[in-house]
């Protein structure tokens, strides 16, 4: 008996079989048998087989007549004699070559029925990964009514135990054309079986393929629904509780309409869809389906479609142009290219100049270590005037957890910081610490610099001074750039004594990292760090808020040469941070979340946190749990939102500084400014109140007390605007 089965159907996949075949015998686990089902190819398909077969004894072929996918998986698995059985399309290949080792060992270390692993798509744009099994919480869920949704409908990314489908008889439909995994994974999760979750990508799925099954519109969605009624007649099915069968139909409902969509709304798939409402109506009670938004938008599709023809204003299927309908005539409008933000590119040409009069020059300004402490651990802040009184927050929860012979020189980076609240960030100041101020627009005499302020939605020219930091700091060891939106809830002194390891920076990486390569709905993103950064590693993008310069061994030629080809990018997202990446590409030590930990994550971002899978999970909580840095990311602050998980600690701190009452000032004005601004703008506050006011007194039904619920929210959020408005 073999460890593991694998069994591929293969029907005219002559372009592809070599590669499928290729990665499942290279792996590093042997111990395997490979059952080839041809399925009536009429290719070159079973030369190929008949080729790789001579050459390997663990490969045996079955002829068969063209039966479809499932017959031939069906065929296999009476052949398949060993522990794991996993089934391959003859188009797909292995990505990794310990995939069998990493599946197999898991599955037996927690003696699991399944194991689910992580896969990529390939499409013609290129890898990205449809991660799935990042919902899981736990490596071992425990299997309800509704953790279904939470489990890929897919065979391709699972392995199973050979003894656990044929103890139950769970063989695919060979009635059913379509979704006939989805009915095999079904089978499975009826039947209880123990999961293991295998926290990597080890499957590439070839997706649109031209003669594929979802690349064909023709009785796709007839398919589809004859799918659901063998689905219905299972027993299995019929004990599950109401609310799960709605969701499944639901699932049905929503492929039907994406096959309309995705074929230009054939009208003959309208029709074809109707053969599932009409089913759907005999078997379940009307109410209950008008709550699936699908259910509805399938029923009313072609009143849709009549309007539609009247007139419309829609998106092309890749939603690079507008289509205008009037009276049954179409017009196309190219939608304009995005323009640049002119902010940052005229910020970027103004530092641009700085380098380059540096880099013809070769004479750089100096700032050098204190004569009295060589040994003081150095930090650099850059912030504007206004941002004075947020990063005395930041200074007082430094001093806070720092110990009396723990000495820091405080360097801040400012064009415009005002007598007065130098003053008071001086008088903030123990024995240990000290602090020195340097105007960048002197030094490099350029006032534009202090001309240009805006950089981006909230970014300010001082965002850039970090990128002199090696050029006026060549003398110091190593020198620590800090954000000022941040609070230290820890002594930080072993940064000053972590090892570089030949690295020029350290740094965190960036949230965007674990969900750039899990989350389809990113691929724009990633493709900006590809095509416009043209970042080799995206998946290891860093965040700048927080990072350490090795300045002594910074070359500063290199240096100013790669920054000035950075600056000459039209399309930076994030300035100073792209820029970063760019220039230190390869040359980076990864620091641990918990010194960089992105207060957005739990408080906007849940969503990503859910998709944060294996070590990035394990990291993402250690630092949620005890991180040493808070760094206040994204346009929302502790200032404007202190009801923010960590916003306490930035409030606890503010307290003690000169600056507190300033702060509270502040926001309580803009607070007020924001939310007449916001209110007034949503015009269809008012309109929404007076239609459940009507709602309420037409309604005579269980829905009413919920349109009253409504119509008093939207009545107080109405008296605010009165009320802000008076003031």
């Amino acid at each position: 008996m073999s460890k593991i089965s694998v069994i591929i159907p293969v029907y005219n996949v002559e372009q592809y079989l070599s590669k499928c075949l290729d990665s499942i015998i290279n792996q590093t686990f042997k111990d395997i048998e490979i059952i080839c089902v041809n399925d009536g190819s009429t290719d070159s398909s079973l030369q190929i087989l008949k080729k790789y077969a001579s050459k390997d004894e663990r490969i045996t072929i079955i002829n068969q007549e063209n039966k479809g996918v499932s017959s031939a998986r069906n065929k296999g698995l009476e052949y398949a004699n060993s522990e794991y059985v996993m089934f391959f399309d003859g188009d797909d290949y292995f990505y990794s070559s310990s995939a069998f080792d990493i599946a197999y060992n898991t599955v037996i270390e927690n003696n699991s029925d399944i194991g689910i692993f992580g896969y990529y798509n390939l499409s013609d744009a290129g890898l990205y990964v449809d991660c799935f099994y990042s919902k899981f919480k736990e490596a071992d869920p425990c299997v309800g009514a509704n953790n279904y949704f939470d489990y890929p409908i897919f065979v391709h990314d699972k392995i199973f135990r050979t003894k656990f489908l044929k103890k139950y008889n769970i063989r695919f439909n060979e009635n059913v054309k379509n979704a006939e995994d989805f009915l095999f994974s079904l089978m499975c999760y009826f039947n209880n079986p123990k999961y293991s979750l295998i926290n990597k990508c080890l499957y590439v799925y070839r997706e649109n393929r031209a003669d594929s099954a979802t690349n064909n519109h023709i009785n796709c969605i007839k398919n589809d629904a004859q799918a659901f009624f063998a689905l219905y007649d299972l027993a299995e099915f019929k004990k599950q509780p109401l609310d799960f069968q709605l969701k499944i139909a639901n699932r049905f409902l929503n492929a039907a309409l994406w096959y309309i969509k995705k074929f230009d709304e054939n009208l003959q798939l309208v029709n074809d869809s109707k053969i599932l409402i009409k089913f759907l109506k005999t078997h379940y009670a009307p109410d209950k389906l008008k709550r699936l938004k699908a259910y509805r938008q399938l029923s009313n599709y072609e009143r849709i479609l009549l309007l539609h023809s009247i007139f419309s204003i829609r998106n092309s299927f890749n939603k690079s142009d507008k289509i205008c309908t009037v009276l049954g005539l179409k017009f196309r409008f190219k939608r304009r290219s995005k323009k640049h933000n002119p902010d940052i590119l005229n910020s970027q040409k103004i530092v641009k100049e700085i380098f380059l009069e540096l880099n013809n020059e070769k004479q750089f300004p100096n700032i050098t270590p204190l004569s009295e402490n060589q040994n003081s651990n150095v930090i650099v802040f850059s912030f504007d005037n206004n941002y004075a009184k947020y990063f005395s927050v930041a200074l007082k929860s430094l001093i806070s957890h720092t110990a009396d012979n723990k000495f820091y020189d405080i360097i801040i980076f400012s064009d415009d910081l005002s007598e007065r609240n130098e003053k008071l960030l001086r008088g903030m100041l123990p024995e240990n610490f000290r602090m020195r101020i340097y105007n960048i627009s002197q030094i490099f005499k350029n006032t534009k610099l202090t001309k240009q302020t805006k950089v981006g939605s909230y970014w300010h020219i001082n965002s850039y001074y970090r990128l002199f930091i090696p050029i006026l700091m060549q003398q110091f060891e190593r020198v620590l750039y800090c954000d000022s939106d941040i609070v230290f809830t820890s002594a930080i002194d072993e940064l000053f004594e972590v090892s570089f390891e030949n690295k020029l920076l350290m740094a965190a990486l960036d949230s965007i990292t674990p969900t750039i390569i899990v989350e389809c709905s990113e691929k724009k993103r990633l493709e900006q760090l590809k095509k416009v950064l043209k970042l080799k590693n995206p998946e290891l993008y860093i965040n700048s808020g927080v990072c350490i310069f090795n300045t002594k061994k910074i070359d500063l030629d290199k240096y100013i040469t790669k920054i000035i080809n950075a600056l000459n990018i039209p399309g930076l997202l994030y300035p100073d941070q792209d820029i970063l990446n760019i220039v230190f590409e390869n040359n980076i030590k990864y620091l641990p979340w918990k010194y960089n930990f992105e207060w957005h994550i739990p408080n906007l971002s849940k969503r990503d946190a859910d998709l944060f899978f294996g070590s990035f999970r394990e990291e993402y909580l250690k630092a949620y749990n005890n991180p040493s840095i808070i760094h206040f990311t994204s346009n929302i602050k502790p200032w404007t939102s202190p009801q923010g998980i960590f916003a306490e600690k930035f409030w606890e701190t503010a307290r003690q500084t000169p600056f507190y009452e300033e702060i509270l000032f502040e926001n309580c004005c803009k607070i007020k400014e924001s939310t007449i601004k916001n209110l007034n703008q949503k015009r269809k506050i008012y309109f929404n109140y007076y239609k459940y006011k009507l709602m309420t007194a037409l309604t005579k039904n269980s829905k009413k007390e919920r349109y009253e619920i409504k119509k008093m929210e939207l009545k107080e959020q109405i008296r605010n605007i009165r009320h802000y408005s008076k003031l």
